[in-house]
């Protein structure tokens, strides 16, 4: 089985998460400003062919987690809207980008499992219906936590509790008791970005 970590280069210690990785997981940093969603797909096919592999079970998006009004993988795409997606479902259709995204792991990599790593994500009304919309349109299960995530001294966990999955072990080696953040809080990066209480990674607010 192969696994691989989509790691948001915004995260305060990217670095100690991506030298984390235990030995069944694959590693690609999204750098926010200059990858788009096509050179990603590119690097998880090079990296396919490097390492001779044809299926990745599980793919897990790490960033930080937030309830803004949109969201994006990327700085290089269309926004998607998650203000207000409950009282007007026609929003939905923003999402087609990352329908499409995660459909393509689906035909490419056989995979079954996209888990959005951030905290707090499914305690949202809104997240809640966009992970439904997900799991409906591309046939994945789509998991996430509804509480801290990160460090287990600032109260985190690595428990995605909509399956209720640790995937401490799935993912990582016990080094990754060495990340000494949660995936919210305050932080000032190396990218120059002041980013409030929940941090914006995966939301274009910064132009």
């Amino acid at each position: 089985m192969v696994n691989l970590l989509l790691v948001d280069n915004r995260i305060s210690e990217h670095t100690k998460i991506v030298s984390s990785a235990n030995s069944t997981t694959k590693v690609v940093v999204i750098d926010y400003r200059h990858d788009t969603l096509e050179t990603i797909k590119n690097r998880i096919v090079d990296l396919k062919t490097k390492e001779r592999f044809n299926e990745i079970t599980n793919v897990a998006y790490v960033a930080h987690g937030h309830n803004e009004q949109r969201f994006k993988f990327v700085h290089d795409m269309e926004p998607c809207v998650l203000r207000d997606i409950n009282r007007d479902v026609s929003k939905l259709s923003s999402w087609s980008h990352v329908v499409n995204f995660l459909k393509w792991f689906k035909v490419v990599a056989n995979t079954s499992n996209f888990d959005f790593v951030g905290c707090r994500l499914a305690s949202y009304a809104s997240w809640r219906t966009i992970f439904r919309h997900l799991e409906d349109e591309t046939d994945l299960n789509i998991r996430a936590s509804d509480n801290d995530t990160g460090n287990v001294k600032l109260g985190g966990d690595w428990t995605l509790e909509t399956d209720n999955i640790n995937i401490k072990t799935l993912y990582f080696t016990d080094s990754i008791n060495g990340f000494t953040h949660l995936l919210y809080e305050k932080y000032f990066n190396n990218h120059g970005y002041t980013e409030s209480n929940y941090s914006l990674a995966g939301c274009d607010l910064f132009n």
